[in-house]
């Protein structure tokens, strides 16, 4: 059946043969010229095609009854075609990179008989078979169509190919108002045939912006296999426009709309269509529309001085203008406005006029040629809000993490007062500023008077790093429309950055600090970005870089540099948009490993246990224990009691340098005192300026060690006596000759008291014979005591009363409760303290009355230095008790029995 369709096409002859003549086009000429609009069967059809579209790209057809006659050569600038019959014919230039139909012309054959030229075949005739293709809607309900096989004369394209599949050029001619026709290429027609197709109903829906749909269709061909087809309808819009996003099933458009093409209502356009083209629709591109009126007072007949605003809406597209009254000084013109509107005819418009207090509404369609909208300002205008965002400004750049304020300034305008009005903040994103935690985005305001105003005020932090918008709106419940459009207010880019370097601080070492060679710089940094890295400069030259930094955690480096003096500071960069900088201050330090210093042990006494007045030598030993020799002199001092408040012993002595591991003795004379004594040395002294060393570790060069004087001194000895008591007649009455075995009392005194010995009392016991409990206390004030770990208070007393007592017989009297300690640490010899109640006092020891102390002899007796016949513990500070102090001395005296 194949080859007799052939034989049949090949009894027509088409001619086309390249002309290869000069043809004279202009490159803005029209695409395809034809030397004639009607032939003869007989005649040859010149076609011209203009030299711009002679390429590759684009294709040729003859459109005649259904057949397809394609041109399969290049495209040349001129073709020659012989009509077959009579009839309509409709030559096409196809842009088939683009899909597009480039132009179309038609001509008619009329009459004739010839037929065409056996050997030229460069179009091929295509006839007619049928098959079935189940077309379906978005609610899977389908419908059976026929569809016309076009088969191919001698063309390969038409022959059953290998692997099951059979192609041929298909068209399809759905019977709905979608399109006119579908023609495949190559189409497979050995599978199941099926195709979504669907005029889309209720378009009216659909937010195209700025387009007015006049007729929306989807196709499905997906379950087809082929090349490419050509869909072909007719036009009611003026654009074909595209969703390459549409589901099919949903009938829904996720993407944007595109225009393919112009299109001319009425007339036929053609496109070429993929397997995964989308939906399509067909509009009317909004245009320019006159608008124009009078608005009238509420009277109906004055018009309106000029100025007032006239707001015209379309509301099939939202394409607003917004225009003023502007008239000649004419009464009846008084009130004229005119503006332009972009929009399409019948479209739905309002017009809304006001002035202060009142305000007029009227609505029209949109005419072809000019609308005439007049308005009367017959209602009296609610309350607007208006607002005007005072700070910040438009631009402004907020430190991150920094809190600012939204102030806004809320009016009422137009024709009442505001009831019940609030404010509220928006950001445009809310991860770069929101309000803060007490905040709230609504306010109150109240109730507003007409022509007053209220200032609000917004707590912000910057919360994140970009660029945001905020709008303020505000709005009262009697607000029903606002004409001024004055509610809102906006700011725009308002930017969150970091703008602050980061802060360094230098941890260790301190400055002017005196370190090994080996040294370790510790630092923090505060910062509202993370930190990109940080650089020790020392000596103005870089010699460590991090740019591993974490911020919240000590960071350090570590340096090894030679002996000497370096100044050094740290520099970090933050990861902020701005790169912010930061330096640390600048420190000193000396690198440096020598080191004086010398300890307690290095003190010493020469005699570790002198009495008072006594002159002892004290030495220290001052070392070098660092790696590194002293060459400059340096001073040693030597204190009673911490260098910041005591007394220097002596002047300075200065050592002339000191190796390493090298030490120096040094030494000074200083005369016993009684109490405990702190004894400082200080090397490399003054200590509050470190010296004239430059030392690694300059708090070991201070040391001290402690002596303790008694507050007493002791006399022993032994008792032998040759004495004479003769009567006024020099007649003796006793004798004693080397006698040893002699009792009696030793007393000692201050050699300035006058004492009277039968009036001697117990220390403790006022005259009365009752306990003085106050005495010991007085009695250190009167020897200056006080404060000494062996006062008379703390060595013979307790809470006031005397630890230990004793009698003693003197001049014949035995005094009872003399308070008594050992004299040392024997219990053979004892230490009595007595006063003279002779002397001036109020029935009591006071501090001022002569002292005695007493001790009983004792024949031979073993105490602390030996055996010996007393013992007496005596304070040393007794030789300067009476005052005033004529003789710096004691006095001893014996009463022997």
């Amino acid at each position: 059946m194949k080859s007799g369709i052939i034989n049949r096409m090949c009894m027509f002859w088409l001619v086309l043969v390249v002309l290869f003549v000069s043809c004279i086009l202009e490159v803005n000429a029209t695409s395809i010229l034809l030397d004639k609009n009607h032939y003869d069967p007989s005649d040859v059809v010149q076609i011209a095609v203009n030299p711009d579209y002679a390429k590759e790209r684009y294709g040729l057809e003859v459109i005649s009854e259904g057949f397809v006659y394609r041109y399969l050569d290049l495209i040349q600038d001129q073709i020659r075609f012989m009509p077959k019959s009579t009839g309509r014919y409709e030559v096409i230039l196809i842009d088939r990179q683009d899909n597009l139909v480039v132009e179309r012309v038609f001509f008619d054959v009329v009459d004739g008989s010839e037929e065409p030229d056996s050997n030229e075949q460069a179009i091929v005739e295509e006839t007619r078979e049928n098959v079935d293709i189940l077309v379906k809607d978005s609610s899977n309900r389908f419908l059976r169509m026929r569809a016309n096989v076009l088969n191919k004369g001698r063309s390969t394209r038409g022959t059953l190919s290998g692997g099951g599949k059979e192609v041929h050029d298909v068209e399809l001619l759905p019977e709905n108002e979608a399109v006119e026709s579908i023609l495949f290429r190559d189409l497979d027609i050995s599978k199941n045939l099926e195709i979504g197709l669907e005029v889309v109903g209720g378009w009216e829906r659909y937010t195209v912006i700025e387009k007015n749909l006049k007729k929306m269709y989807a196709i499905d061909p997906t379950e087809l296999d082929f090349s490419e087809a050509l869909v072909t309808s007719v036009a009611e819009g003026r654009e074909l426009i595209k969703c390459k996003e549409w589901i099919f099933n949903e009938q829904r458009c996720y993407g944007e709309w595109e225009k393919i093409m112009d299109i001319i209502p009425g007339e036929e356009y053609s496109f070429i269509l993929n397997t995964d083209d989308p939906g399509f629709g067909e509009s009317d591109p909004p245009s320019p529309h006159n608008i124009i009126g009078r608005v009238f007072h509420p009277d109906g007949v004055t018009g309106v001085e000029n100025g007032i605003p006239v707001l015209i809406n379309n509301t099939n597209n939202s394409n607003s203008v917004l225009t003023y009254v502007y008239a000649p000084p004419v009464p009846e013109y008084k009130g004229s406005y005119s503006a332009t509107i972009n929009g399409s005819d019948n479209d739905s418009i309002i017009v809304v006029a006001w002035n202060i207090t009142h305000y007029g509404r009227n609505t029209s369609l949109l005419d072809p040629t000019t609308t005439e909208i007049n308005i009367v300002l017959n209602n009296t205008r609610p309350s607007e809000a208006n607002v005007s965002i005072i700070v910040p400004v438009n631009d402004t750049l907020i430190n991150t993490s920094s809190s600012f304020n939204v102030s806004a300034n809320i009016s009422i305008i137009g024709g009442r007062d505001g009831i019940n009005c609030n404010a509220t903040i928006n950001f445009f994103d809310s991860m770069i500023f929101n309000i803060s935690s007490e905040e709230n985005l609504t306010k109150t305001l109240g109730d507003i008077s007409l022509g007053d105003s209220i200032m609000v005020i917004w707590n912000i932090t910057a919360i994140g790093v970009g660029s945001s918008n905020i709008s303020v709106a505000a709005e009262c419940v009697n607000q029903t429309t606002n004409l001024a459009g004055v509610n809102i207010d906006y700011v725009y880019n308002i930017s969150n950055e970091d703008t602050s370097p980061p802060v360094i601080n230098i941890v260790t070492p301190n400055n002017g600090s005196v370190v090994a060679r080996n040294i370790t710089f510790l630092y923090d940094i505060e910062d509202h970005s993370e930190i990109a890295n940080c650089s020790l400069i020392v000596n103005y030259t870089m010699r460590a870089n991090n740019t591993q930094v974490d911020k919240n955690l000590t960071q350090n480096f570590t340096l090894f540099l030679d002996f000497g003096d370096y100044e050094f500071y740290i520099n970090c960069t933050d990861n902020s948009t701005r790169a912010n900088t930061g330096s640390s201050e600048t420190r000193y330090l000396t690198v440096s490993n020598k080191d004086l210093t010398l300890n307690s042990s290095d003190i010493l006494f020469s005699n570790q246990n002198p009495v008072e007045n006594e002159r002892i030598m004290i030495n220290a030993t001052i070392r070098n224990i660092g790696s590194e020799n002293v060459t400059r002199n340096f001073t040693v001092q030597f204190f009673e009691g911490d260098p910041s408040s005591g007394v220097q012993i002596m002047s300075n002595i200065t050592i002339n340098g000191l190796n390493e591991s090298e030490y120096r003795t040094v030494g000074v004379n200083w005369t016993a005192k009684s109490g405990t004594h702190n004894i400082y040395v200080v090397a490399d002294a003054p200590l509050p300026t470190n010296g004239t060393v430059r030392e690694v570790n300059e708090s070991n060069n201070q040391a001290n060690n402690t002596i303790f004087i008694p507050s007493y001194q002791t006399y022993f000895g032994n008792i032998s006596a040759s004495v004479l008591l003769d009567n006024t007649l020099n007649r003796s009455v006793y004798m004693w000759f080397n006698e040893t075995e002699i009792t009696g009392n030793i007393y000692v005194v201050d050699s300035d008291s006058v004492l009277t010995w039968t009036n001697l009392t117990a220390l403790g016991i006022n005259i009365s014979g009752n306990n003085a409990t106050s005495d010991f206390e007085e009695i250190d004030v009167g020897l200056n005591l006080t404060d000494y770990v062996d006062s008379i208070n703390a060595t013979y007393s307790e809470n006031g009363y005397a630890k230990d007592k004793d009698n003693f017989v003197i001049y014949g009297v035995n005094i009872m409760d003399v308070p008594i300690v050992n004299s040392t640490n024997s219990s053979s010899f004892v230490t009595g303290i007595l006063w003279d109640s002779s002397d001036s006092n109020e029935g009591e020891y006071n501090g001022t009355q002569d002292l005695v102390f007493v001790t009983t002899i004792t024949n031979n007796e073993f105490g602390q230095y030996g055996y010996y016949d007393y013992e007496i513990k005596v304070p040393a500070n007794l030789r300067r008790y009476i005052k005033p102090n004529n003789d710096n001395s004691i006095t001893l005296y014996s009463e022997l029995e």
